[in-house]
């Protein structure tokens, strides 16, 4: 059999040379995809988290790492690079090889940050391949409890009276909590000082001993807390009451129907990570997201499973994307 010519003239590699020649291609690194994603992982993986230790993300990333580890037959390493927002650890997977052993827990500010900020160091969509999405949950508004808000119709009376002159706490700019907050000042037309904080842990222990009077806050940082009664909440920014902390009215019930807001948490590698690596990785996480004693621990930090696809988790991104976007500009946010 003659060898067919190419366009250009040259002859294409008969496909038995090529198969002859695989072994050899794939030592030198020339294989994609298929070939790479059989030998992976061959060495411990990063999962980053642009996130404090000790909150919600931590707590889910942490849960995940120790059921996948023996899974993939490598230790899988929580890693908490905080700072500039959550830029610099999302920048640093995005710069990383897309060879499956660097990956990113992230939340909603993976969208919003390079909205905000001037340099976030990444582009979001394009960056990163999705693996997988994790869990959802809402965000609960919390006052000391030794203010005289017993409800939030409490506070917007309050706060309209003197304006500029009430302060809250989020666990910094940009994050999900300061971003339904600001969705909750828009559409009651208030006048609050935002605080960012940090991290979740620290706002929390100032509401609670009454440093500051309000935080918006995840219900995992919020509930221990709260379960004290160091703290009331006043409401929460799901759609429906939410099952960990079901006495707690929604914004809707409580006259604010279009402030509804979840956060979300999912698992993204670098862009151009091997479509295998990245099926098998969506694969084990779908399979640990079911298992009944992670869906246990997602309760007590008022989190839910998601999962789906990894396709279904882009087009997930891409909507959430347009959505903050709109939030951003209709807020005017800016970090810097």
């Amino acid at each position: 059999m003659r060898k067919r010519p190419d366009p250009d003239g040259t002859r294409v590699p008969h496909r038995r040379a090529l198969l002859r020649a695989a072994p050899a291609l794939l030592a030198a690194g020339a294989l994609p995809g298929a070939a790479r994603a059989q030998e992976w992982p061959t060495r411990p993986i990063r999962l980053i988290l642009p996130l404090a230790a000790g909150g919600g993300a931590d707590i889910v990333g942490r849960a995940l790492a120790e059921k996948l580890t023996p899974v993939l037959g490598q230790p899988m390493v929580v890693e908490n690079r905080t700072g500039a927002g959550g830029n610099i650890a999302t920048e640093f997977v995005a710069r990383s090889a897309p060879d499956g052993h660097t990956l990113l827990l992230n939340t909603n500010s993976h969208n919003v940050n390079p909205l905000i900020y001037r340099r976030a160091g990444y582009e979001p969509l394009a960056d990163f391949a999705p693996v997988s999405q994790l869990v959802e949950g809402p965000s609960v508004l919390v006052t000391h409890a030794g203010t005289p808000f017993r409800t939030l119709k409490d506070l917007v009376e309050a706060a309209r009276a003197r304006p500029g002159t009430l302060s809250y706490g989020s666990s910094g700019i940009g994050l999900p909590v300061h971003i339904a907050m600001e969705l909750f000042k828009q559409s009651a037309k208030l006048d609050i000082v935002h605080v960012p904080y940090k991290g979740a842990g620290q706002s929390i222990q100032d509401v609670a001993a009454g440093a500051i009077p309000l935080v918006m806050s995840s219900v995992s940082a919020a509930k221990p807390h709260l379960d004290s009664g160091r703290i009331r909440a006043l409401a929460v920014t799901a759609a429906r009451r939410w099952d960990t902390i079901p006495t707690v009215p929604t914004m809707g019930e409580s006259g604010y129907p279009d402030v509804v807001h979840l956060f979300w948490l999912g698992i993204m590698a670098p862009a151009g990570t091997p479509a295998p690596i990245v099926e098998r990785l969506n694969r084990h996480i779908t399979a640990v997201l079911a298992e009944r004693d992670m869906n246990e621990r997602f309760a007590t930090i008022g989190v839910v499973r998601v999962g789906g696809t990894a396709e279904q988790f882009g087009e997930m991104l891409k909507a959430d994307a347009a959505v903050s976007r709109r939030i951003v500009e209709a807020l005017s946010l800016k970090a810097d």
